[in-house]
């Protein structure tokens, strides 16, 4: 039972110990926070920018009193005011500004993304006009194959004795692109026209075309666009989409694009600098370069129905910047900026309270292997035995005393764990003789088997534990 990852935030809770599946949607409670006040645990926003229309305002409702006319005196005034401001610029131009240093960081031309790129540090491609670029640029270096699917380029060249944050934001911000994506709506009976409906970003991991981003920037889209740094719009195809994981491929008609270069996830430490570039709050603030720390590895998150490990930054991460790349200190793409805390419960009145510097990306060492697959062939293969299950921690399912163990909580119709007789209140002790004391390590153990394959699994039922053996589907051809 697939769940669609909309652009609308949501509420989720972060337990995988509490709530997780098998890929498939988990019913839930209502649960009680830390303050005793009821309402989510932790909530999470999946950045993506909706664009609406703004509310009407009301200003030229109410009278506004007569201007007066402004007297002779005061227009000399206004006149004498004009001509010293003026005199003034002139002199701060040939006179003032000569004597002062005016080198400014590189950084400011990369914020320009969307807007044109007047300098040549764009991309060496024609724009979606047929217009050659005209930086005289070489073409950039060819990328270093990280894989089958021939993704990633070459890692950037980044002194570490100067200003590394400025380097990043020069060298790896043309990897960066904006994804505007629109829907099809149809008013009063006439025909549909497109109607532009979210913002998000994404960035470049081949020369050809290829645009990694989050699968809920682009779910439920009829077009997507995408915008490179020197404001170059091309329409772009879904080449393919992974709910479980929250990534798309996208594919541009361009060649020679400029590539980000990708670095291994599981090497960061807590504590090493990070970049999030990206463009929250849509195109007026495209191309903006935050930066922090990797506060945390690993962090379980469910989300949407789904649950997988997160790199968590404090770097800012906002509506819009979904699908943009988190660089470490070399440059390289460590991870995939998804979601961000906005809500850590309600204090003894009821009033929310909020949270900052809590965002979170998926790992490459997470992400690489889905976006290759997405790139060949469209759609990811997902192991998985169809069933939603819990750490049944409250005994909603089971009586206490129960085992240790992960409660089935849902069984998909016509999935293998139906054709193996597994029923909602089972409990799963072990996979092929390995203990499943947690939902992640009861994932993980399926994660290593194919298609296919076949598992031996203990299941304690009604005070009896009994064996079965269930032939591993695809997660992504159930329900």
């Amino acid at each position: 039972m697939d769940n669609e990852n909309n652009i609308d935030p949501r509420t989720v809770n972060e337990s995988a110990a509490q709530s997780s599946q098998d890929n498939t949607g988990t019913p839930q409670g209502a649960q009680t926070n830390n303050y005793g006040q009821p309402g989510p645990q932790q909530s999470y926003y999946q950045n993506s920018y909706q664009q609406y229309q703004a509310p009407p305002t009301y200003y030229n409702q109410y009278p506004q009193p007569e201007k007066k006319r402004k007297s002779g005196f005061w227009v000399l005034v206004t006149f004498v005011i004009i001509l010293s401001l003026a005199v003034g610029g002139l002199l701060t131009a040939y006179v003032i500004m000569p004597m002062v240093n005016t080198e400014l960081p590189q950084i400011s031309e990369n914020l320009q993304q969307g807007q044109g790129d007047q300098q040549g540090s764009g991309p060496n491609i024609a724009d979606n006009q047929g217009r050659p670029d005209q930086s005289g640029q070489d073409k950039p270096a060819e990328p270093q194959t990280t894989s089958s699917a021939d993704i990633g380029g070459e890692a950037p060249s980044i002194d570490q004795s100067g200003n590394p944050i400025v380097q990043i934001a020069e060298k790896v911000s043309p990897t960066v692109v904006g994804v505007t994506v629109s829907v099809d709506q149809t008013v009063g009976g006439q025909a549909a026209q497109s109607q532009e409906y979210g913002y998000g970003t994404g960035f470049i991991i081949s020369q050809n075309g290829y645009i990694a981003t989050n699968n809920h920037v682009v779910a439920g889209s009829d077009s997507v666009k995408v915008t490179l740094i020197d404001g170059s719009e091309y329409d772009a195809k879904v080449v393919g989409v992974d709910a479980s994981t929250d990534l798309a491929v996208l594919k541009i008609d361009a060649q020679g694009l400029t590539v980000a270069s990708f670095g291994d996830s599981s090497a960061l430490k807590v504590g090493e600098t990070v970049v999030a570039i990206g463009n929250p709050l849509g195109s007026n603030l495209a191309g903006s370069v935050t930066a922090g720390i990797v506060s945390a590895k690993d962090r379980v998150i469910s989300t949407n129905g789904y649950t997988q490990k997160y790199i968590q930054t404090d770097a800012a991460i906002n509506p819009g910047n979904s699908g943009g790349p988190l660089v470490n200190i070399e440059g390289k793409v460590i991870g995939i900026n998804t979601l961000k805390t906005y809500l850590a419960g309600y204090d003894d009145y009821g009033v929310p309270i909020g949270t900052e510097g809590i965002g979170f990306a998926i790992p490459t060492k997470t992400a690489l292997p889905i976006i290759e697959q997405l790139m060949e062939t469209g759609s990811v293969e997902r192991p998985g035995i169809g069933i939603s299950c819990l750490v049944d921690v409250t005994n909603a399912f089971n009586p206490e005393g129960s085992p240790d163990g992960v409660t089935v909580a849902e069984v998909v119709q016509g999935s293998p764990a139906e054709d193996a007789n597994l029923m909602v209140g089972d409990i799963i002790l072990e996979i092929d003789g390995v203990e499943t004391l947690t939902v992640e390590a009861l994932t993980d153990e399926l994660k290593k088997h194919e298609v296919g394959d076949k598992v031996e699994i203990k299941v304690w039922r009604d005070g009896e534990e009994y064996k079965t053996t269930v032939t591993v589907g695809d997660l992504n051809k159930m329900g």
